[in-house]
């Protein structure tokens, strides 16, 4: 009569108490990690607390990026260690700067939103987040991102003479073809965007422009950044609006 032996379990039960998959274990058990007992009767190997115990540890340095080549207990891994830990750290550390950047990115695109929402066409004085407006040429595409896309506005006149492309950033380049000023005002503002509206961004920007100089101001440049997207009437399919928000720089006259 083939029995088991006292005090021990199946894999598959070991596998359910640690929530992994029999695969896994089997993997880990055949490659020396996971103590186990052959059951001479059946040929069948069994587990026990050490086994778990073996499991858990497996686990602990696996849900912090070890690899089966990398364990502490694989043969000859004693004098990678130091580099291990350090290759391991640095990850983490990337990927929680990565994370933060999401999270900052969604709290802007939410307060974006909330700023859509609450459009009353207001002029604030509010300097851009950002310091410079730069081309965007070759080099620049494989670091690009769509939130960085921006485009330059030269204003004479009281006109929108000059249209650039490019992307806005916070580390100053000598080549940038605009720089934050220190002795400049910014004016920030919305301008919405229906598909099926013919008053356009370019129109109810000359709109916000009239009204900075009727406060005493020249306006010498625009910068656009594209905010959001949305429908304002979920039941109208062309009421797609499109919002943008403009920082003006001018200049008491």
């Amino acid at each position: 009569m083939n029995s088991p032996i006292k005090g021990t379990i199946t894999i598959k039960q070991l596998a359910d108490l640690a929530q992994l998959p029999v695969s896994k274990v089997r993997f880990w058990a055949d490659n020396g990690f996971i103590r186990r007992i052959k059951n001479s009767e059946n040929g069948y190997y069994q587990y026990n607390l050490l086994s778990l115990g073996d499991l858990i540890y497996i686990k602990s340095y696996r849900d912090i990026g070890f690899t089966f080549e990398n364990m502490p207990n694989s043969k000859n891994t004693k004098n990678k260690l130091p580099k291990i830990f350090s290759e391991l750290k640095l990850r983490i550390t990337n990927q929680i700067c990565t994370l933060n950047n999401c999270l900052n990115n969604i709290k802007m695109k939410e307060d974006f939103f909330h700023k859509a929402i609450a459009y009353e066409g207001s002029i604030t004085e509010e300097d851009p987040p950002f310091e410079a407006f730069n081309l965007l040429s070759i080099q620049h595409v494989e670091n690009f991102s769509i939130d960085d896309a921006a485009a330059f506005n030269v204003i004479e006149n009281e006109e929108i003479l000059v249209s650039h492309v490019g992307y806005v950033s916070n580390k100053p380049d000598k080549a940038a073809l605009w720089h934050k000023k220190q002795n400049a005002k910014y004016f920030h503002y919305l301008v919405n965007h229906k598909e099926n509206d013919t008053v356009d961004v370019r129109n109810q920007s000359l709109v916000r422009i009239a009204e900075i100089e009727e406060r005493g101001f020249l306006v010498t440049s625009l910068i656009s950044k594209f905010l959001i997207a949305f429908f304002s009437d979920e039941k109208d399919p062309n009421n797609l609006c499109n919002y943008f928000g403009i920082w003006a720089e001018a200049y008491p006259k």
